[in-house]
């Protein structure tokens, strides 16, 4: 008796691997004087259950070479993302601390402006109580509608006679 048998692979999913296994059994027939022999018989029988168990044991090997290599693809993608991670992290770290540097300047502006701010309502509050101080001195509760154009009227004057 004579034991073929092949393994091909059908199908390959990330969790599973399917095999078609054929045999193909042939019988040698030994035959003296037209009747088989027994004890071959008993031989080929143990050769043949020794070969299936052989075969079986080869199958499932290559079943989990099958699968370390699918788990070894998927750890080194898993690596390779975890790289890009870890990359695109830094550079949001980076970013994160360069938004923190500008948020500080800025608040730093800020706070100069409000300063400024205010020194400027302190300065015009005060020119304010120092023009109703000369009021006050010069006795005026309305300035005179042609003030300013008399006054412009008179340097002219004062400077055409010079």
């Amino acid at each position: 008796m004579m034991l073929r048998r092949e393994f091909v692979v059908t199908d390959v999913d990330d969790d599973t691997v399917n095999l078609r296994d054929t045999m193909m059994l042939r019988r040698n027939e030994t035959t003296t004087k037209g009747r088989a022999s027994s004890e071959s018989d008993v031989a080929a029988e143990e050769e043949m259950t020794w070969i299936l168990a052989n075969r079986q044991s080869s199958a499932q090997l290559m079943k989990m070479r099958i699968r370390y290599i699918i788990e070894w693809r998927k750890l080194k993608k898993l690596k390779i993302k975890v790289a890009k991670l870890i990359a695109k992290l830094a550079m949001l770290k980076r970013d994160c601390i360069e938004l923190a540097e500008e948020n500080k300047e800025s608040m730093m502006r800020l706070e100069a402006l409000t300063q400024e701010a205010q020194l400027q309502d302190e300065v015009y509050q005060a020119q304010l109580e120092e023009i109703q101080s000369l009021k006050e001195k010069l006795n005026w509760t309305k300035l005179p509608p042609n003030l300013w154009t008399s006054i412009s009227g008179e340097e002219a004057r004062n400077n055409s006679s010079n």
